[in-house]
């Protein structure tokens, strides 16, 4: 287990064995990853895709 630290002073425990990568403060709403610095919140990320790892040649496309 892991336990941050909010700059709100919340302590947000995380099991070391989750698929998530962002943990929400419960008293503040700040959003981060899992060495404790501040993440944009994942409903608001844009996902992105390198060029380099679309396959052109099997019709992918960004």
């Amino acid at each position: 287990m892991t336990i941050l630290t909010c700059e709100c002073g919340n302590e947000i425990y995380i099991m070391d064995e989750t698929e998530a990568t962002a943990w929400q403060c419960d008293a503040c709403g700040q959003w981060y990853d899992f060495f404790g610095v501040k993440v944009v919140p994942p409903q608001e990320r844009k996902k992105t895709v390198s060029p380099h790892l679309i396959n052109w040649s099997a019709g992918e496309e960004l």
